[in-house]
């Protein structure tokens, strides 16, 4: 799935005056097809079986792989930060349900 943006010149999206929700001016490009947003947003029937319902679930997927990345982020961070202001790493390991070791190897550090 491509997720480039649409050049600057005015491109249409390839719903144009076919979809009512359509409003024309295609934002983005999925599978070499413009789109604007709320075509975008509905999915497009050429590119997944299924259209708008499969298109939505992939949507959601994409939008959980996302959250669970930041998530993961946030964890790093917080584990790095909680190491460096004195916790050890087997606190760590207890308040993410890991061990010590697991804690540390994922999270870094040197032994505390």
């Amino acid at each position: 799935m491509s997720n480039r943006r649409a050049g600057r010149a005015a491109v249409r999206c390839m719903y144009d005056g076919r979809r009512a929700e359509c409003d024309g001016s295609a934002q983005v490009v999925r599978g070499g097809h413009p789109l604007c947003r709320p075509c975008e947003r509905r999915g497009s029937s050429t590119e997944a079986p299924g259209g708008g319902v499969v298109w939505g679930l992939l949507v959601e997927l994409r939008e959980a792989h996302e959250e669970q990345a930041r998530a993961a982020a946030r964890v790093r961070d917080l584990a790095a930060r909680t190491n460096a202001a004195g916790a050890s790493w087997s606190l760590i390991g207890q308040a993410l349900d890991v061990s010590r070791q697991a804690a540390q190897k994922r999270y870094g550090g040197g032994g505390r």
